[in-house]
């Protein structure tokens, strides 16, 4: 019971009354919580030398793996500790981000309009002119149309093997078109002789006269899809932009006048088409152009640097592509990339550091010698954690 202009409570024991005041109340309550701190302090003490003795030991085993051939040629600094695990899973584990996604640098990376197009050209050396035996679908999740279904696609004969962007196009003539997305961990393997295990993260396997076609998926994320369109169906393919080889993306890129940052307009499928986060660091990194810095920004130089940018890196990249041979089965891709991933190493055309910019899941990576003239941008995740 509280009086006017008085702080007392009152608190009924049985028949009988006492008056505490607020002040103290409170002191009991805090002499309480000390009792029940103390009770519980033994525990609390045994386990933290343990937790303590737990760490030391992963410390001491992360620092005794040795890393592969493949890090050591990618990170000539030796700096493995700091780099294996980019800046945007770091900041995103420290933050307490959600779990359960795996992020982009720890997932094998998209296949792009390079890895892409040369696949194309290997599955049409390798199938084409076969005719299709057996179409199984494992991996339900991945098949993104009802109709046509896919054994509807059985006893033709696939004619063509192309790519559209980031899609791998089997054309089998009249009864229509099989679309196959990769996404961010899906891969194609060619199978001489033709198999009949499910291995795990199957989306589908076309099975020729002796030859299969399996698609399937690294880690948990199901990204993956499978389109099978009927004569005159465009699908997902109705909505991409030009491919960077044709002349309508040149014109864009000469008098276009997007706002956007030019990071973003080059990885927007419906803009142009087969550009991911990897090619677009690499592709500003060559035109020494600032991820942050918009087309409708750029005088002509620059807008001729850009697209020279794209048209040599993305031609080196199909060029060292087509000597693959094969399917496209390695878990990672991610080695591919001048600078995509590897923020933290020198700068191969200045020798300065590589810097980021971090996202939840992914990051840009730039060099400030040569695209930023010696600013490093702002990274907001890495700013809160260091506040």
């Amino acid at each position: 019971m509280l009086h006017h202009g008085r702080d007392v409570v009152r608190e009924e024991h049985g028949d009988r009354g006492a008056a505490l005041t607020l002040h103290q109340r409170r002191g009991r309550q805090a002499e309480d919580a000390r009792r029940l701190d103390d009770t519980e302090a033994p525990d609390r003490d045994r386990r933290i030398p343990l937790i303590r003795r737990l760490c030391g030991l992963v410390c001491a085993t992360v620092a005794s793996l040795q890393p592969s051939e493949p890090l050591k040629r990618a990170n000539p600094t030796g700096n493995f500790g700091a780099w294996s695990t980019c800046g945007a899973h770091r900041a995103r584990a420290a933050s307490g981000a959600s779990k359960g996604r795996t992020p982009e640098c720890q997932q094998g990376g998209v296949p792009e309009l390079p890895e892409v197009r040369a696949l194309a050209e290997r599955v049409g050396a390798a199938l084409g002119g076969s005719s299709l035996g057996a179409v199984a679908v494992p991996g339900f999740s991945g098949l993104k149309t009802v109709a046509p279904r896919p054994q509807d696609l059985v006893g033709s004969t696939l004619e063509r093997s192309t790519s559209r962007g980031k899609f791998l196009v089997l054309d089998f003539g009249a009864p229509g078109r099989a679309l196959i997305h990769l996404g961010n961990s899906g891969r194609l393997d060619l199978e001489d002789p033709a198999k009949a295990t499910r291995p795990r993260g199957s989306l589908v396997r076309f099975a020729f006269e002796t030859r299969a076609l399996l698609v399937r998926e690294h880690g948990r994320e199901r990204r993956a899809g499978l389109w099978v369109l009927g004569p005159g169906e465009e699908g997902p393919l109705e909505t991409l932009g030009p491919e960077p080889f044709e002349r309508s993306f040149a014109e864009l890129v000469r008098h276009g006048a997007d706002r956007r940052h030019l990071h973003t307009m080059l990885r927007d499928q419906h803009t142009v088409a087969g550009i991911g986060r990897g090619y677009a660091d690499d592709v500003l990194h060559r035109a020494r152009l600032s991820p942050f810095a918009s087309l409708s920004g750029l005088d002509d130089d620059a807008r001729e640097r850009l697209l020279a940018g794209v048209l040599e890196v993305l031609s080196e990249a199909l060029g060292r592509e087509r000597q693959r041979t094969g399917g496209l089965s390695e878990p990672s891709l991610g080695d591919r990339f001048m600078i995509h991933r590897r923020a933290g190493t020198p700068c191969p055309r200045c020798g300065g550091l590589l810097e980021r910019v971090s996202y939840s899941s992914n990051e840009i990576v730039y060099c400030p010698a040569c695209q930023t003239q010696g600013k490093v941008l702002a990274d907001r995740r890495l700013s809160r954690l260091l506040r």
